[in-house]
C-alpha cells in the first residue's frame, strides 16, 4: 500500500523527469536500487550518465527542498553510484550527480523545481 509519502514521491519524481527530458536527458531508470541506497533517476546527456536525487516537499511553511538533502545522503549517492558504474563499466568521468528540488503548492496546484547540475 502507498503511503502518501511515497504518493508525493514518486508524482515529484515524475515531474523531474518530464523537466529533464524537456531539456534533452534521456531517462534510462527509475528507483534503481543498488545496495542499499535507491538511484531516484539513471538519466543520459551528451554521452554521460547523470543520477538525478529528487527531494519533494508539499507542505506549506516547510524548509525548502535543497535543505532535505544532507552531506551524508551525499556521501552514500556517491557510493551508490561508483557502485553502479562499476558494475557496468562506466568510467566515473562519464557520471556526475544532479539535484532536483520539486516545491508542490496543493492549494495553487502548481509545482517548482530547480535543477542543480552536477553537484558532485
Amino acid at each position: 500500500m502507498l503511503t502518501a509519502k511515497k504518493i508525493i514521491g514518486n508524482f515529484g519524481e515524475q515531474l523531474a523527469c518530464d523537466f529533464l527530458t524537456r531539456r534533452g536527458y534521456l531517462i534510462i531508470g527509475r528507483n534503481k536500487k543498488i545496495g542499499r541506497r535507491e538511484i531516484d533517476i539513471i538519466a543520459a546527456l551528451n554521452g554521460n550518465i547523470v543520477f538525478v536525487e529528487v527531494k519533494t516537499l508539499a507542505a506549506a511553511g516547510m524548509a525548502p527542498a535543497e535543505d532535505a538533502l544532507t552531506r551524508r545522503q551525499i556521501e552514500t549517492l556517491k557510493k551508490a553510484i561508483r557502485l553502479y558504474c562499476w558494475s557496468n563499466r562506466i568510467k566515473m568521468d562519464n557520471a556526475r550527480l544532479d539535484f532536483v528540488s520539486v516545491k508542490i503548492n496543493r492549494c495553487a496546484k502548481t509545482a517548482k523545481l530547480k535543477h542543480y547540475p552536477d553537484i558532485f
